[in-house]
């Protein structure tokens, strides 16, 4: 699982590959607005199963389910610092 700030308004499977290194790659992404604000969620689809994804204007909210076990488990991501801080 990796949270990375971007600050690309296009997310493509090359430059997800480019970053992670392995094929079994899962991604979601909140285009940047400008130079900032955008953020790429990244997880090993052989680990993680996405049950689904939202974003907000700062933010993406993802739930996981293991593959393993089934525990499924939400994880949200704001960028900007005033969304983190009232998150």
């Amino acid at each position: 699982m990796c949270l990375q700030e971007i600050k690309l308004d296009v997310v493509s499977l090359s430059v997800i590959r480019s970053m992670w290194g392995l094929s079994s790659v899962g991604f979601v992404f909140l285009k940047a607005v400008g130079a900032s604000r955008g953020i790429i969620v990244m997880w090993d689809k052989s680990i993680f199963y996405l049950v689904s994804s939202s974003h907000g204007e700062f933010s993406v909210t993802c739930i996981f389910q293991m593959i393993e076990g089934g525990f499924t488990w939400a994880f949200t991501g704001p960028q900007v610092r005033a969304d983190k801080l009232r998150l």
